[in-house]
């Protein structure tokens, strides 16, 4: 938030078009460190992060809508990759994306 006011106060304007890109928690694999991936940690997730950048007025593209089981085992790290989808493979919502 503090980036873009600092963004606001240099423009001038509080009038600019603002997109938070690829944000989300992945549901399953591996932990990392303290980031522990699980679809309860996920919904938490958007209710502290994604709902508070919203509430900003700030747009989120978030990652992603469906889980990709069909990337491979060495895509990313930890086996996150394919868990990423608030959305299973199979269309089920995995929580609610109410704020």
């Amino acid at each position: 938030m503090q980036a873009l006011q600092t963004i606001q106060t240099i423009k001038g304007t509080t009038d600019l078009l603002f997109w938070v890109g690829e944000t989300g928690w992945p549901s399953a694999g591996a932990p990392f460190e303290n980031a522990v991936p699980s679809v309860s940690n996920a919904r938490e997730y958007w209710q502290q992060a994604i709902c508070a950048i919203r509430n900003w007025g700030i747009n989120v593209f978030v990652f992603e809508a469906f889980d990709e089981p069909w990337k491979p085992d060495t895509s990313g790290v930890n086996n996150v990759e394919k868990n990423w989808g608030v959305w299973d493979a199979n269309n089920k919502l995995k929580y609610e994306l109410n704020c």
